[in-house]
């Protein structure tokens, strides 16, 4: 197996934001197209991946494994979803597994608030879009929506540096499930969710 993808954005499914995410993924997908002098990134976004009759659950498992990078969109409800939470957990074990945290392969977002994150995540230095999150689909018409897009050029900077620095595909890289059953693994018990 080898990397499929550059970039998995992680983020809560929500009716209500769901506009702002696809017009943001729209913006960085060509950003970091530039950064990548020209490249077309390969990134998983479940409204662009996820064909109708894939096992979605299994898809979503081989697009974490098999992503350079996690592109996280947090808010306090990202950290209540269990698919959220095994997004980003895996690849924080893929940090520890990695065994250096100068690889760069987790970079959140703060879509809005900051307290209400999980210790570990508060300690990640964020992109903070707060002052751009709205729900109002005219904001991408806005002088609000061109600082925002601002916003995204410096990110896919940073972004395009991570993803050709990152380190190589390893089958061992650690996928962790948080579902019913399993609402705690053992893994989670270090970021105290």
């Amino acid at each position: 197996m080898a990397y499929q993808y550059d970039v998995f954005i992680s983020y809560k499914n929500h009716h209500v934001t769901n506009t702002w995410v696809i017009k943001f993924e729209e913006k960085l997908k060509y950003w970091l197209t530039q950064e990548l002098g020209g490249n077309k990134p390969k990134i998983f976004f479940d409204k662009d991946t996820i064909e109708t009759g894939n096992i979605w659950p299994n898809t979503l498992k081989n697009g974490v494994k098999t992503s350079k990078c996690l592109l996280c969109i947090w808010t306090p409800e990202y950290f209540r979803s269990k698919w959220c939470l095994s997004e980003w957990l895996s690849f924080e074990e893929r940090t520890t597994y990695l065994n250096n945290s100068t690889h760069q392969i987790i970079l959140p977002i703060r879509f809005h608030d900051g307290e209400h994150y999980p210790a570990q995540a508060k300690l990640r230095q964020c992109t903070d879009v707060t002052n751009y999150s709205n729900t109002n689909n005219a904001f991408w018409e806005t002088q609000k929506a061109m600082e925002l897009e601002d916003t995204i050029k410096d990110l896919c900077k940073t972004l395009a540096v991570a993803i050709q620095a990152v380190p190589d595909f390893n089958d061992n890289f650690p996928i962790i499930e948080i579902d019913d059953e399993n609402p705690n693994p053992p893994q989670a018990n270090r970021y105290k969710l």
